[in-house]
């Protein structure tokens, strides 16, 4: 799943100029660097119904990167709640592509867009 510009655009404040572009060779989409703060809840068996805070580090079309107190494993489905600038916040299902232990007991994620549960808002 792949995000618009517009929702993009709503969640960074960003115009498409100021998006970064990326020399890695393993990255398909630009990114734009964040520090905001989001909730992700676990979906299935590990989920306990609690939202875990995170803060996202940088996003884009098709993923986003951020640090959690708890691990999202590779693999493990989420549903995120992203902030946006003039609407409610978007609803997305990611699934966990890698997860990686930092000092101080925090965990830096990295996932991709699976859907928006929130479609009929996403342009609210």
């Amino acid at each position: 799943m792949q995000l618009t510009e517009d929702i993009l655009r709503e969640i960074t404040g960003c115009s498409p100029e100021h998006i970064e572009s990326s020399d890695d060779d393993q990255r398909k989409q630009n990114r734009v660097p964040l520090s905001i703060r989001a909730s992700a809840m676990r979906i299935g068996i590990s989920g306990n119904g609690r939202p875990i805070s995170i803060r996202i580090r940088e996003i884009s079309a098709t993923g986003l990167s951020f640090v959690s107190a708890q691990a999202l494993l590779e693999g493990e489905e989420f549903v995120l709640a992203v902030p946006r600038q003039r609407a409610k916040p978007l609803l997305l299902v990611c699934l966990g592509v890698r997860c990686q232990a930092m000092d101080g007991g925090i965990f830096v994620v990295g996932a991709t867009f699976e859907r928006m549960l929130n479609v009929s808002t996403a342009a609210a």
